[in-house]
């Protein structure tokens, strides 16, 4: 993995998260593969006949999931591509695809969450035949919006550094949460946080962000439910949210246009960052998904 992140800075927040990261990046050195000009890391862990693939990029690289990797190493295996080196949803899906054919994986299940949500559906819809199930987590519907193109353009012209600046003093800032929460898990959730300060600082270029609003503007454009692709899929859903998740108004729009969707709700009181602080009940339940796989 690139060494971007600070470990001592990590272990004032909590030593034994900053153990459990080591040891996935002890146990899970980052690849690379060359591909139209460009090197795309990616990262291939855990063990057994199923793939779990996901996407990382934006606010953190391959390396900000080792908690969801640390959980089910010994249950799948999990690919995990940066896709913030893509512009466009046909490359993005050629790579991956690559990817995939070195590692030799043929069937995988997508898993998103927030804006990778978005990357996995863009990934089933081009990829039927790879898919038997997807995974999306507090995320949004491929629908009807009006354009977004302003938002690309006001972001090339934003000063990246005051941009960057802003991000990490919202970061820096916590999470308030409506309820209680666990100290070890108000421990993990201050750890990542931590590390995409890092990334942030040391990492994130304008290219990238750009890069990755451009995919899923392009594939809002694109694709809109209903998916008329869908109709000769015979793949499972599930789909993760909590009624008070900025996200849960398109359940509905998910359950109409998925082709047998399970709608799983995680408890109130912590919106956006739910699967982060029921980190068990979510995983297990994922598990308790994928496991079915015959």
């Amino acid at each position: 993995m690139d060494n971007y992140y600070n470990e001592e800075l990590l272990s004032e927040i909590s030593q034994s998260e900053l153990i459990r990261f080591q040891q996935f990046i002890e146990t899970y050195p980052l690849k690379n593969i060359s591909w139209n000009n460009k090197v795309i890391p990616y990262c291939l862990c855990g063990n057994g006949n199923r793939t779990i693939l996901t996407f990382a990029g934006g606010w953190g690289g391959p390396e900000l999931l080792y908690n969801t990797v640390l959980y089910f190493e010994k249950k799948c295996k999990i690919l995990i591509v940066d896709v913030s080196f893509f512009d466009n949803p046909e490359d993005l899906k050629k790579a991956v695809n690559q990817i995939l054919r070195i590692e030799r994986i043929t069937q995988v299940m997508p898993f998103g969450q927030s804006f990778s949500g978005v990357i996995a559906q863009i990934y089933l819809i081009k990829n039927l035949e790879r898919v038997s199930k997807i995974i999306l987590a507090n995320t949004f519907a491929l629908k009807n919006t009006k354009s977004k193109g302003w938002v690309l353009f006001i972001i090339h012209i934003f000063p990246f550094a005051l941009m960057k600046s802003m991000l990490i003093s919202k970061l820096n800032k916590g999470v308030d949460f409506e309820k209680s929460v666990p100290s070890n898990v108000l421990e993990r959730i201050r750890f990542s946080r931590s590390m995409m300060v890092q990334y942030i600082k040391l990492k994130l270029t304008k290219r990238m962000i750009m890069n990755i609003l451009k995919n899923i503007i392009i594939s809002l454009k694109l694709y809109k439910l209903p998916i008329q692709e869908f109709e000769s899929w015979n793949g499972r859903t599930l789909l993760i949210s909590s009624e008070d998740e900025l996200y849960y108004s398109d359940t509905q729009l998910f359950q109409k246009n998925f082709p047998n969707t399970e709608l799983f709700l995680l408890p109130t009181g912590y919106k956006h960052f739910s699967p982060a602080v029921h980190n068990e009940i979510f995983y297990k339940k994922i598990l308790s998904f994928i496991g079915s796989e015959q």
